[in-house]
């Protein structure tokens, strides 16, 4: 940046054409580039904010799981018909039956039920089961829905004469979890309804209470991951599969930065996509169904204890279905998981959810950014127009007879031959302030800050550029040239001479 830099372009022309490029990044998403960003950020706080989360809501939930072992050991047990998926509804119907005689303060089951299946003629055993839980023990009992405004088949509607469907099913949201569309509402608030606006709430419910008039059509909630798995319920039925999520502050923040790169070139690495723990307790099928016949009495006190009152969530981990959800901090886990994460944020914060990004937060982000952009065109020409203080000057300037040195406010040599490092280093440090504050006070999901600090990059590097010249000095000659009439200018002349060229 020494030497001559030809002629610079006016403050004012930079300042708006440092606008008009993150206009153009943030508005247009050129090559995915914003959202690639937006979604690594938002990654890799939530990884490093994990092991902060400590919620009520963590012992109030429970997940029960139905996987492949789970599915051969009930079969070998002759407790289901089916060694495979698909498995019939009567062996659904065995397990929520004894889900569902615990009493648990509602149930949800995360398996889409749309057609009856012609190979399989026991359908109104389960319908049978759905009632009688309803009937005989109160348990309001939640099933998978369809997307929003899909019409019901008829499996569905004689479904929904024994318990409510919800929307669990959405696209354009991203890794966000809406909470409404339309006139209808997600499953994690409809089972928050159930735990903390029905009569006689869970202790675990916190904050002020979530209501449906809090919620406009296309509500969001930006969900934040948990790392304190509860352990094994019962350990001595627990089996390989997932690792605890552990390690000091430093290593977190070093696998968070490692997850940032991979995230803006796609993808994870082995170590990263390895399954952690996740955040609530786990029961299998096969664990629920052994202890229920062959545990202990302590055993079966503390499985009536893990399910009595709590909201419990069935759900299938199979490779073959594909229903799994990328988690920041675990890697990739069963999508019956981000229900009950989403519902755990609900019950923790009520109306203080951490919203996600909406059309309020990209106003906001175009005024940070034009914000940004003029402190940096300001900044750094501030900076370069000021004196350095060489080591005398800094022992001598300012020194009169019988008084100390007087200190100089004036930038070092580095401040002035590169302006723009020193005030990348300021936008750094003011877009992370700026994410605390919406984060922490307005309740909005982390700032793309990697997005910020890249455009700050690149204008750093665009600036006294011949690219930046040409754009911004020798286009607008041309353009003036162009279109007067006495076919010269002085300006265009000068930036000609400053680029070599002839007049």
């Amino acid at each position: 940046m020494n030497g001559n830099r030809g002629k610079r372009p006016a403050l004012r022309v930079r300042i708006v054409f440092y606008i008009l490029v993150g206009w153009f990044v943030l508005q247009f998403n050129p090559f995915g580039i914003s959202n690639k960003s937006d979604l690594a950020s938002q990654d890799a706080v939530y990884r490093l904010l994990a092991p902060n989360y400590h919620s009520l809501a963590r012992d109030s939930i429970v997940v029960v799981l139905l996987d492949e072992t789970a599915i051969q050991d009930l079969y070998d047990w002759k407790v289901f018909h089916a060694n495979e998926w698909p498995v019939r509804y009567r062996d659904h119907a065995y397990l929520l039956g004894r889900i569902l005689s615990f009493e648990p303060r509602a149930l949800f089951v995360d398996v889409f039920f749309r057609r009856e299946r012609s190979t399989d003629d026991s359908f109104p055993s389960l319908l049978r089961t759905l009632r009688r839980g309803h009937e005989r023990h109160g348990v309001e009992v939640l099933l998978a829905g369809n997307f929003p405004g899909v019409s019901l088949t008829e499996t569905q509607q004689a479904l929904e004469e024994v318990a409510d469907l919800s929307l669990n099913g959405w696209s354009g949201f991203g890794k966000s979890y809406p909470l409404r569309i339309g006139d209808e509402f997600s499953t994690a608030y409809e089972l928050y309804q159930r735990a903390c606006l029905r009569q006689f709430p869970l202790a675990a419910c916190r904050g002020d209470p979530l209501r449906d008039a809090h919620l406009e059509d296309g509500a969001a909630l930006s969900v934040y991951w948990g790392s304190h798995a509860p352990g094994p319920l019962f350990p001595e039925f627990s089996r390989a599969g997932c690792e605890p999520f552990a390690g000091t502050l430093w290593e977190v923040l070093v696998q968070a930065v490692h997850g940032l790169g991979q995230g803006l070139v796609g993808g994870l690495d082995a170590e990263q996509a390895r399954v952690k723990c996740p955040y609530h307790g786990v029961i299998f099928g096969n664990q629920l169904v052994a202890v229920i016949k062959r545990g202990t009495p302590q055993q079966k006190e503390a499985l009536r204890e893990a399910i009595s009152g709590k909201v419990v969530l069935y759900g299938l981990a199979l490779d073959g279905l594909h229903d799994v959800v990328d988690s920041p901090v675990h890697g990739q886990l069963p999508g019956v998981f981000l229900h009950a994460m989403a519902l755990d944020n609900l019950m923790s914060r009520g109306k203080e959810y951490i919203r996600a990004s909406d059309d309020f937060i990209e106003r906001v982000n175009l005024a940070i950014w034009v914000a940004l952009a003029a402190f940096f065109a300001v900044g750094a020409r501030w900076l370069e127009n000021r004196q350095p203080v060489s080591a005398r000057e800094e022992g001598n300037e300012g020194k009169k007879e019988g008084e100390d040195n007087v200190p100089q406010c004036r930038p070092s040599k580095l401040a002035k031959n590169h302006p723009e490092v020193v005030m990348i280093g300021l936008g750094i440090l003011v877009v992370g302030g700026i994410s605390v504050f919406m984060f922490a006070v307005m309740d909005y999901e982390p700032l793309n800050s990697i997005g910020f600090i890249s455009l700050l990059g690149v204008i750093g590097l665009m600036r006294d550029s011949k690219l930046e010249r040409c754009l911004l000095v020798y286009l607008p000659c041309w353009l003036g040239r162009r279109f007067r009439k006495n076919g010269k200018d002085k300006a265009c002349t000068d930036c000609r001479k400053a680029e070599g060229g002839k007049s």
